[in-house]
C-alpha cells in the first residue's frame, strides 16, 4: 500500500487534527444544481461530483465559471482535499518550507502541504508563483504523484521528454478521459473538475523497490485494491438500469417525489432487482430503461445528487410504415422475448405482450448494448398545441394545465409550439416533445390528398391534428391540404404529428400569388380642359396608407378600367365615388394604372378568430396565409380610421355580422386582398419598436432607416417614405412587407410609465397604487445599459419592484414594457469655480464660495438612456426657461445664479410626454464671490 501521508514539518497538535477530518458541510448543502452557470459545464457528472464531495463549492456570486483558467494556488487546494478530504488551510499553520513567495496567498497552507509532500515543487529558487495558470501537463503531473508515482523516477522532471512521459502516465491511468485538450493548453476550471474526477476513480499505486550494486531504485509500480477516492471519500462508483422514478415504473413501483429506482443485472445480463436500490435522486421519463451510473461516499454511503446516464444503452424507434417488424428486428441485430428477458409497456403501464404496429412508434431499449431489449415501450401521442405558459404551469390544450415539472420535456417548450404528448402511466404526469419542422414545397398530392410530396419526400396527411381545441389552428389546419390546388409549387412549414405524418400545414410567403398589387378606392375626381381629361383617384393602399393619385388611361388593356369608368360617371368630387377595390401597377412617373373594379365576393356575416387560417363567412369561408392583406377601413364621420395587417399570424380577430369583401388570389386557395369595412382591427400582440434616434440614420435606393429596438436587440429599420417628427424614445408598432420595407406606426395612445413596487404573475403594482393586468405573451425590453456616451446597449429584460417602465397596454393589459434609467445630474467641469457638488440622485447640495464673480452654478441635466432632450420643456422655481442643449440633443445645461438668502432651485425637466423629472439643489451651505481687498 503507498504511503499516503509523507512525513510532514507538522506540530503534533495539527496532526491530531488532521486524523478527525470528515466530508464538510458543503459536500451535503449544496449541489451542482445550485451553480448558476451549470448549462454551460461539459463535464458534468465530474463537476456534480466534486460538489457533492466538497471539493468544489462554485465562485462567490454562485457560479462555476467553466472556461475561465486554474491557477497554482486553487490546484495546490484541489490536492489538498483528494488527499485529506475536506480541510481548511490554516490547520498546516506551522508547515516549514523554503518557498518565499506563498506568505500572502490565500492558499498558503494548502501549498506548504503538498510542497512537503512533493506533490507539487518550486523553481529551486523558493518560489512557487501561485497566481501562475496551470497547463494540462502540469496538472497532470501533480495528480500522478498523489497517486503514488516518484517524479524523479518517472522521469516528470529533470528529463527532456518530461512532457511526454507525464501525459503516456496520464493516458494509461486515465487521467485526460473525457475531454480532448493538449498537453501545454491552460486548465480549465471544467477540465480541471474532469481531471480530479479521473484521478479520484483511478487506483493509487504503490512503488516496489529493488536494489543495484546497493543502489536502491523503483522496480515496478503495483496496482492498489482501491482508488483514490475510496482511500479519501469512501467513494464507490454504482452501475445500474433506471427502472422506476416519480414519473412511472417499468419495473417495481411508482417513487415518491425525487426518488429513482435503480436494478441490476444478473449473470446473464437480463435487469433483476437484486441489489436493486431506492435513492434520492430525481429523474425524468426519458432516463426509464437507460443504464447509469451513481455515486455513495461516506461512512453511511451518502448518495451523490445525480445519475448520469452510460454510453452504452441503445434506443431503436419503429413507427416505418414500409418495414416489417420482422425486419426491423433484423436490420438493427436485436431480439425481443418477453418470458425471458423483454418486459412490454404501453404509456409506461406494465403490459404482459406487444403487439407490433407501426404507427404506434414503440422504442426498443437495449440496457446494456448487448442485442437483446430489455424494454419495449409503446407511447400514444396526441398532437396539440401549447395555449399557455408561466413559470409555473403549462396549458397543452386537449391535456390541459400541468406543473411543469410534472410534464417531461416542457421546459424549453413556450406558447404556440406545436407538440406531441403523451400521459404517463396513472400518475398525473406526462410528456411533451416539440413537433418536428419541415421547411419545403408541395410540388404533388397523392391518394385523394391524403398524401403531400415535399421536396421530393411523400408524408401522409394526418386524418386529425389530434385533440386541439375547435378555434385552434391545428384543428383546421388540414383543411389547407384539402383545399390545396396545385397550379405550381406551394412553399410551406410542415409540422408532424409523431408518427411522421403532417398534423400542420402553415404557408410561407411563397405560398400564394403576391405579384397583383389591390388598393381600396374611397372616391374619384374627374376634371377636362378642352376635351382632356384627368382622373384623380382617393385610394387605400395595401400599407394602410392613404394617398390621392393620378389615374391614367388603361384603355389598351382596360376598357372598363378605372380611368374609363370615371369619365363615364362623371365624377366631379373625391366624396362622390366608383368605391371598391381595384389591381393596378405604377408607371415610371408613379401614376396608377388601375384596371377593372375586382369582381369581389361580399359577407355580411365575417367572423374571424386572431392566428386562425380560417375566416368564417356566412355562405362559405376563405384562408389567410402569410401573404394575405387585411385592411381594415372605417368610416367615423368626417375621421377615417384605417389599419391594414399582412400575414395569418398578424391580423388581429374581427366581431360576428362584420362586413367582408375579399379578392382570392390567382391559384384559387388562399384569399390575397380581404377590406373589412366599418370595424378595427384590435391588435392584442405586435411587434414595438422604440427609436434611438431623433429622425432617419441614412438613406438609401430602398428608403429611410432608422436605429430601433426591438425585443432587445439593435436594428435597423427601412421605411418607403421619411417618418417625420421622430425622437429618441418614441415607440412604434411595425409591420414589414415582403421587401422587409417597415409600415411605423407612432403609439400615442395607452401608453404611460411608473414604478413597479411588486409584481406577480398577472399584475404589477406601480408607486401609487395603479395596478396593471399582464397580457398572456408581454415581452420586456431593458434599456439600462448604456455606453460611456450614454447611448442605450438593449437587452431583454424582467418586470422586478422598483424598476422603472414605461408601457403600453392593449384592451387593458400590459403587452409591451420598456425598463428605463433615471436622468442625471452633475457639475459643467470648469464652470463652478470654487463649489463642491455633491450629487445624490435628484439632490444636489452645493458647499464652497465662489472664486470668481458671477455666482453662477452651472449644471448638465442628462435625460434617461434613450430620451431624447430636444423638445424639453425646463421650469426653475416653477419658472419656464430656455435651455442649451449638449451632447447631440441628450443633455441641457442650465445656468443657474446664485443670491443671497436661496436656500433651494427646484429644476422640474419634461423631456416629453412621458418622462418628467424634479432636481433639488441646495445651495443653503454656499457663498457668494467676495472681491479680495485692495492693497494699499
Amino acid at each position: 500500500m503507498r504511503n499516503l501521508k509523507r512525513v510532514l514539518s507538522l506540530a503534533l497538535a495539527s496532526i491530531m487534527l488532521l486524523g478527525m477530518m470528515v466530508v464538510g458541510a458543503s459536500a451535503a448543502d449544496k449541489t451542482a444544481a445550485d451553480l448558476t452557470d451549470m448549462d454551460k459545464v461539459t463535464n458534468k457528472e465530474a463537476v456534480s461530483l466534486m460538489v457533492d464531495l466538497g471539493i468544489i463549492v462554485g465562485k462567490p456570486d454562485g457560479s462555476y465559471a467553466p472556461t475561465e483558467g486554474v491557477d497554482r494556488a486553487t490546484m495546490a487546494k484541489l490536492i489538498t482535499y483528494i488527499m485529506m478530504g475536506d480541510v481548511d488551510a490554516s490547520i498546516f499553520d506551522g508547515t516549514k518550507t523554503d518557498l518565499k513567495d506563498i506568505d500572502s496567498s490565500w492558499a498558503k497552507g494548502y501549498i506548504n502541504y503538498c510542497y512537503a509532500n512533493k506533490y507539487i515543487t518550486g523553481d529551486g529558487k523558493g518560489n512557487f508563483f501561485p497566481t501562475q495558470g496551470v497547463t494540462v501537463v502540469q496538472a497532470a503531473k501533480m495528480l500522478l504523484v498523489a497517486l503514488g508515482y516518484d517524479a524523479e523516477d518517472r522521469g516528470y522532471q529533470n528529463d527532456a521528454s518530461w512532457s511526454v512521459n507525464i501525459m503516456k502516465d496520464a493516458k494509461t491511468k486515465g487521467l485526460i478521459e473525457g475531454f480532448d485538450a493538449k498537453a501545454n493548453d491552460p486548465l480549465t476550471r471544467d477540465n480541471a473538475a474532469q481531471m480530479i474526477f479521473n484521478t479520484l476513480l483511478a487506483k493509487t499505486v504503490t512503488a516496489k523497490y529493488d536494489r543495484d550494486m546497493g543502489e536502491k531504485y523503483v522496480s515496478e509500480y503495483v496496482d492498489d485494491d482501491t482508488t483514490l477516492g475510496y482511500q479519501t471519500y469512501s467513494l464507490e462508483k454504482h452501475t445500474g438500469v433506471v427502472v422506476a422514478n416519480d414519473f412511472a415504473a417499468l419495473m417495481g413501483a411508482v417513487q415518491d417525489t425525487g426518488k429513482t429506482l435503480i436494478y441490476t443485472y444478473n449473470k446473464d445480463g437480463v435487469v433483476v432487482n437484486t441489489d436493486s436500490k431506492s435513492i434520492k435522486v430525481a429523474t425524468g421519463v426519458a432516463m426509464l430503461g437507460q443504464e447509469v451510473n451513481y455515486y455513495t461516499h461516506g461512512s453511511k454511503g451518502t448518495v451523490s445528487s445525480f445519475v448520469s446516464a452510460t454510453d452504452k444503452t441503445k434506443t431503436y424507434t419503429y413507427n416505418d410504415n414500409d418495414i416489417t417488424y420482422a425486419k426491423f428486428l433484423s436490420n438493427n441485430s436485436i431480439t425481443v422475448d418477453g418470458d425471458k428477458y423483454t418486459e412490454f409497456s404501453t404509456n409506461y403501464v406494465d403490459e404482459a405482450a406487444y403487439t407490433p404496429k407501426a404507427a404506434d412508434a414503440a422504442r426498443f431499449v437495449d440496457s446494456n448494448n448487448d442485442g437483446k431489449v430489455d424494454f419495449v415501450l409503446k407511447t400514444n401521442y396526441t398532437f396539440s398545441k401549447v395555449t399557455k405558459v408561466d413559470s409555473t404551469n403549462i396549458t397543452i390544450s386537449g391535456l390541459g394545465t400541468r406543473k411543469i415539472a410534472d410534464v417531461s420535456g416542457s421546459a424549453d417548450l413556450e406558447k404556440d409550439d406545436y407538440v406531441n404528448y403523451a400521459n404517463v402511466g396513472t400518475s398525473g404526469k406526462a410528456v411533451a416533445e416539440k413537433a418536428e419542422e419541415i421547411t419545403g414545397t408541395v410540388t404533388a398530392l397523392k391518394s385523394n390528398k391524403t398524401k403531400a410530396v415535399i421536396d421530393g419526400e411523400t408524408y401522409n396527411v394526418a386524418a386529425d391534428a389530434g385533440k386541439a381545441s375547435v378555434k385552434d389552428p391545428a384543428q383546421v389546419a388540414k383543411t389547407y391540404i384539402n383545399n390545396l390546388t396545385i397550379s405550381k409549387a406551394v412553399a410551406g412549414i410542415f409540422y408532424l404529428n409523431h408518427a411522421g405524418e403532417i398534423a400542420v400545414y402553415l404557408p410561407t410567403e411563397d405560398a400564394a400569388d403576391s405579384t397583383t398589387l389591390y388598393a381600396y378606392v374611397t372616391g374619384t375626381q374627374v376634371s377636362s380642359y378642352f376635351g382632356d381629361y384627368s382622373v384623380e383617384a382617393k385610394v387605400v393602399l395595401a400599407d394602410g396608407t392613404q394617398e390621392t393619385m393620378v389615374v391614367v388611361d388603361d384603355s389598351d388593356k382596360n376598357t372598363d378600367g378605372l380611368y374609363d369608368m370615371a369619365i363615364a360617371a362623371n365624377t366631379t368630387s373625391l366624396k362622390n365615388a366608383l368605391v371598391g377595390v381595384y389591381p393596378y401597377t405604377l408607371n415610371k412617373d408613379g401614376e396608377m394604372l388601375a384596371g377593372k373594379k375586382v369582381d369581389t365576393i361580399s359577407a355580411t356575416d365575417g367572423k374571424y378568430t386572431a392566428g386562425n387560417p380560417k375566416m368564417e363567412l356566412d355562405s362559405t369561408d376563405i384562408l389567410l396565409d402569410s401573404n394575405t392583406v387585411v385592411l381594415f377601413y372605417k368610416k367615423d364621420g368626417s375621421k377615417e380610421i384605417i389599419s391594414s395587417y399582412k400575414g395569418v399570424n398578424n391580423v388581429p380577430g374581427i366581431a360576428d355580422n362584420t362586413t367582408v369583401t375579399y379578392v382570392k388570389a390567382a391559384d384559387k386557395t388562399f384569399a390575397s386582398f380581404i377590406l373589412v369595412s366599418n370595424a378595427v382591427g384590435e391588435v392584442e400582440t405586435a411587434e414595438y419598436a422604440y427609436a434611438l434616434g431623433n429622425g432617419f440614420t441614412a438613406q438609401t435606393a430602398d428608403g429611410y432607416e432608422y436605429s430601433m429596438v426591438v425585443n432587445g436587440e439593435k436594428v435597423t429599420l427601412t421605411t418607403a417614405n421619411e417618418v417625420s417628427g421622430m425622437h429618441i424614445g418614441d415607440i412604434y408598432t411595425y409591420g414589414l412587407d415582403k421587401d422587409d420595407i417597415a409600415t411605423l406606426t407612432k403609439v400615442t395612445t395607452n401608453i404611460d410609465t411608473g414604478v413597479i413596487t411588486s409584481v406577480t404573475d398577472k399584475y404589477i403594482t406601480l408607486k401609487g397604487g395603479e395596478v396593471v393586468e399582464l397580457a398572456s405573451d408581454y415581452s420586456v425590453d431593458d434599456l439600462t445599459s448604456t455606453d460611456n456616451k450614454n447611448a442605450i446597449i438593449p437587452g431583454t429584460g424582467d418586470l422586478i419592484a422598483d424598476s422603472k417602465i414605461v408601457y403600453v397596454t392593449s384592451n387593458s393589459k400590459l403587452v409591451k414594457a420598456y425598463v428605463i434609467n433615471d436622468g442625471k445630474v452633475a457639475g459643467v467641469d470648469g464652470e463652478n469655480k470654487g463649489v463642491l457638488l455633491a450629487v445624490d440622485g435628484y439632490n444636489v447640495t452645493a458647499t464652497g464660495t465662489f472664486t470668481e464673480a458671477g455666482n453662477k452654478l452651472v449644471l448638465k441635466y442628462t435625460a434617461p438612456a434613450g430620451i431624447s432632450a430636444n423638445g424639453a420643456v425646463v421650469k426653475v422655481n416653477n419658472a419656464t426657461v430656455s435651455a442649451d442643449l449638449a451632447d447631440g440633443k441628450t443633455s441641457v445645461e442650465l445656468t443657474h445664479v446664485f443670491t443671497t438668502g436661496t436656500e433651494t432651485i427646484t429644476v422640474e425637466i419634461q423631456w416629453n410626454s412621458l418622462y418628467t423629472e424634479t432636481y433639488t439643489i441646495d445651495t443653503s451651505d454656499l457663498s457668494e464671490y467676495v472681491a479680495p481687498t485692495p492693497a494699499e
